[in-house]
């Protein structure tokens, strides 16, 4: 009877031992999901706040390529401007040249 009551007395030890890791090892997993939630969340809002960035980051490209736009057409047109100026004043030039030639020679 004494080995019988030994018997259970151990495996009753045992029982509770394995009670107490089982709890441990749920601990642990809980743990480890709360863990992973975490992280997820923390990657969710990186990955939000990426996602915003790229966006502004576009409306600002989109804006730079329509502003670039019109300072190529406000060039050309300066250029434009420019060129017939020159153009004219080459002309006024000749014109005068003639001018003071034809001046001479009365």
């Amino acid at each position: 009877m004494y080995d019988r009551g030994h018997e259970i007395d151990a495996l009753h030890r045992r029982i509770q031992e394995l009670i107490r890791r089982n709890e441990l090892l749920e601990e642990r997993a809980e743990n480890e999901r709360l863990r992973r939630k975490e992280d997820r969340e923390m990657f969710v809002g990186k990955l939000r706040d990426a996602r915003s960035a790229v966006s502004a980051e576009q409306m600002l490209t989109e804006k730079f390529k329509q502003e670039s736009v019109l300072l190529a057409k406000d060039l050309g047109r300066l250029r434009w401007s420019i060129s017939q100026s020159q153009a004219e004043a080459i002309e006024n030039d000749a014109s005068s040249t003639e001018e003071d030639g034809d001046s001479d020679e009365s």
